[in-house]
Order: C-alpha cells, then structure tokens, then sequence
C-alpha cells in the first residue's frame, strides 16, 4: 500500500522547500510559483450587513462566483447565519444573492465554513441544534435559472450533540467533505470527516472517515481540504497538547483510505499543526498557526509539493 513521506523544511517567510510524497511514485522538493495578482474592484460591504453580524469570517472563490459568509447575520434569528453571492469581474464585484438556509434558526452560525466549485457551494452550520445541541447541519445551494437556489440540507443519522457538524466543508467535482471535530466515535470529540456524493437523486452519504489513530480531544474536521483524489483533515489538537496532525486520505468519489498521518517538524510542540488546509492539482499546504520558531503563536506553513509523475 503506498504511504507518504515528509521532507525537507516548512513555510515561513522565506522559500517553500517542504515535500509530501507517496513511496509508489516519485516527488521533488520546488518552491512555489508566485501567482499573478487579482485586479483589485475594491472593498466588499453589503448594505445591509449590521454590526456583528462577522461578514467575512468564511470565504471561497471558484472562477467568477465568490463566496462570502456572515455567520452571525441575524435575517432567520439571532446569528442564524447567512451567505452573499457576488459575481467577479475585472472591474467590479457584483451582488448577486444574498441566501439563508431554508430553515434557518437562531444561533445556526451559518457561513463561517465554505466552499464552492462550479455552480455549487457548501456551507456549514456547525452550531444547528437539529440532533442534539450543537449538532450541526450543511447546505449545499446551486445556481438555477439565473439565480441560486437551495440544493440539498446535509444531516446525516447519527449525529449527536456536540458534533459540530458543518465546521469544515470543502467541496471537489460532486464530492463533499464535511467535518465534525465534536464527534466521538474514537472518544469525546475525536472528531470525524463525512463524504457525501452527488448522484442522480441528490447528494448521499457515502463514508464516514475516523482516523485510526484517533483519540479523545483531537478534533478531527476542524479543518478540511479535497481535491479530485486527495481528502487531508486537520486535527490540531492531537498529541495531548495541540501538536496537531493531518490524516491524509487517498481515493475518489465515495471512497478513501488514510494512507498516512502528517506531523509537524521534530521537537515542534504545541504547533497546532492542521488548523488550516489546502489542496490542489498536486500541491498541499497545513497551517500551524501556533508554531513558536518566530516567537510565541508566530506560527507556519508547510508545503508538499507532487512532481510531475502525479499518481
């Protein structure tokens, strides 16, 4: 079974030299190309945003569709949560939805966690009571007809009070993944990753991830990235003192193995290594936003770069 291997060094202010490799196939260690800078058609700020309502405490970006949530919006209650939709252009940034959940409720917090590819995003709504206090629940909304309309409400059986479902979501190719770093299949608040595929009746679940090493308090979902055959799922307070770790999975669709789990660098303690995730087209990056190598919380990221062999 392939398995990945770290090399090399980590992400500060200097240059990319980490690596995330799989034994079957061979990675180099390269610095990341430096991406042409956006045209900048200035500062987004709705009408009707009001004071606390944290416009911008969840964004996403997929060609011309941006994302932004307001997780305490109070349009469907007392930070219920909502999401505005803009168009992107080269000279502006026009509005074009601003949507709550269908059934929406005082203290959801929807849209700190989202994601959009294509005509689809997802959003969490981590704080939902719907099975048990601070269940969680997801959205997934469509554009339709000119517009953007309610998909699908993720809420899988099984929840529990506490799951905090919907704290993390990435969305790849009619792939979801959704976490909940509350959840305690492998001990309280272990933390798990649901998947969910888009078929011809609607989205379903298809797995539910645990790490095999889980253990209680490492809240694994808290962060989430996916691309077309890589799942990675943060769990930054793992090692008993929030070390943190990121289980990396490998498949497609409705299918994924943890090939192998990705650590800090040696003697890094207290890094909470995973708080943040990307991947893509071959490229990874784990934030540890605790990293104490600059100073107290300074924190870094790490780089893992596949060649051009892919897998």
């Amino acid at each position: 079974m392939p398995t990945y291997r770290r090399a090399c060094a980590r992400l500060g202010a200097a240059s990319v030299t980490a690596v995330l490799a799989l034994a079957s196939v061979s990675f180099t260690a390269a610095q990341a190309p430096v991406p042409e800078p956006l045209p900048c058609p200035g500062t987004l700020m709705p009408s009707d945003i009001a004071p606390g309502d944290q416009f911008g405490c969840g964004v996403a970006l997929s060609g011309a569709t941006l994302v932004v949530g307001s997780g305490l919006d109070d349009d469907r209650g007392a930070d219920a949560g909502s999401v505005y939709v803009f168009r992107y252009g080269s000279a502006e940034v026009a509005l074009e939805a601003h949507l709550t959940a269908a059934d929406g409720a005082p203290g959801d917090r929807l849209g700190c966690a989202v994601a959009t590819t294509g005509d689809r995003f997802i959003v969490g709504a981590p704080l939902r009571d719907e099975a048990g206090l601070d269940s969680g629940a997801a959205y997934v909304f469509r554009r339709a007809g000119g517009g953007w309309e309610q998909e699908a409400k993720l809420l899988p059986a099984g929840l529990g009070a506490g799951d905090r479902f919907g704290s993390a979501v990435a969305l790849s190719a009619g792939v979801a993944g959704v976490g909940a770093p509350g959840d305690d299949d492998r001990g309280e608040d272990a933390g798990a990753v649901y998947v969910f595929v888009l078929g011809a009746g609607g989205w379903a679940l298809a797995q539910k991830l645990t790490a095999v090493h889980g253990a209680a308090g490492d809240g694994l979902g808290a962060s989430v990235a996916l691309d077309v055959d890589a799942l990675l799922a943060g769990a930054q307070f793992a090692g008993g003192g929030a070390d943190g770790l990121v289980s990396a999975f490998a498949g497609g669709g409705g299918s994924w193995t943890e090939r192998q789990v990705l650590t800090a660098d040696a003697g890094q303690t207290a890094s909470r290594f995973g708080s943040s995730l990307a991947v893509r087209s071959g490229v990874a990056v784990v934030g540890a936003r605790s990293d104490g190598r600059a100073g107290q919380n300074a924190g870094t990221a790490y780089v893992f770069r596949r060649n051009a062999a892919g897998v």
